[in-house]
């Protein structure tokens, strides 16, 4: 991503937390209705949630990258981040 871009420009990831709460997923799947949300809270707790990155660990990631660093915002279930360069 940092090839690629021009400089000045931004990159922004949006991804999955690890460390969402059960109650951030209940939510979250109770809005997709009565088919989808257990479908939604299935797939997070079992494929998705071993995917995601814990603030700590995107940052970190971040600091080993060309960009050095980056700014992280969580919400419930994921996190944006955002690069520059």
């Amino acid at each position: 991503m940092h090839r690629m871009l021009k400089p000045g420009g931004n990159d922004l990831i949006i991804d999955l937390r690890k460390d969402f709460s059960p109650r951030a997923v209940k939510d979250y799947a109770k809005r997709h209705g009565l088919f989808a949300g257990p479908f939604i809270r299935l797939t997070f707790n079992t494929v998705l949630k071993k995917r995601g990155y814990t603030k700590d660990s995107i940052t970190e990631l971040v600091a080993q990258s060309q960009f050095g660093q980056g700014e992280v915002r969580v919400d419930p279930i994921g996190f944006e981040l955002w690069l520059h360069k």
